[in-house]
């Protein structure tokens, strides 16, 4: 993406989003990083995303689920206005927030550690992860980016997801919900998107393989 982009120039973050709704299906990918960049990230990582079950109005950015694609974040979970369950680690579960304030007063919060997945057999606990007016996030386990192409699934059936970076399975979700006039109900189907923010990215043998609705 951004193909024809001077490096360097500033350009908008955005995403490409089908027409069509899925709900049951494989998503299959394969993506290596380009070399430019753009303001206003010109030194921070490169970064891009898988969105799913995308819905709602369009914007930057919608409310869904994201397999996040981005230098050594490959697989981390980004709830968009929305939560899910999953299992981790229990000792990234206890966050605390280190608060400073500056001459000014400024608050400056820290959060010290994350979520991290883990799955049940090797001691993963339940965890759920989310909010409806926010952004939050599962971290990957384990990180198996490399360089060159890479290769990213998202199996999704209904409220559930997990994903594989290059043939390992590095995250899953489960009771995807969505708020609703105040209420928390299931997320199971939404537009597909693909993400990109101020890196080139490139794509290649982009597949969705569906299995059936699931309602």
């Amino acid at each position: 993406m951004y193909k024809d982009a001077p490096a360097g120039s500033p350009q908008p973050a955005g995403y490409i989003v089908t027409d069509k709704e899925y709900s049951n299906y494989r998503l299959r990918l394969e993506y290596k990083w380009g070399e430019k960049r753009f303001q206003p990230r010109l030194k921070t990582r490169r970064d891009a995303g898988i969105m799913y079950h995308v819905v709602g109005k369009d914007g930057v950015w919608p409310r869904c689920i994201e397999c996040q694609i981005q230098e050594n974040d490959v697989g981390d979970i980004f709830t968009v206005n929305t939560r899910l369950a999953t299992t981790v680690d229990p000792a990234t579960t206890n966050v605390v927030s280190i608060v400073t304030t500056n001459d000014a007063g400024l608050l400056r919060t820290n959060f010290a550690v994350r979520p991290t997945f883990l799955e049940p057999e090797k001691s993963g606990i339940p965890f759920v992860q989310g909010i409806g007016d926010g952004i939050r996030r599962v971290i990957r386990n384990p990180m198996n980016e490399h360089e060159g192409w890479n290769a990213v699934e998202v199996i999704v059936h209904g409220d559930e997801a997990v994903y594989i970076v290059n043939g390992k399975v590095n995250n899953r979700a489960s009771k995807i919900q969505e708020k609703v006039n105040g209420e928390w109900v299931p997320l199971r189907k939404g537009k597909i998107a693909l993400q990109l923010e101020f890196a080139e990215v490139l794509y290649r043998n982009v597949e969705v393989q569906e299995f059936g609705n699931v309602e």
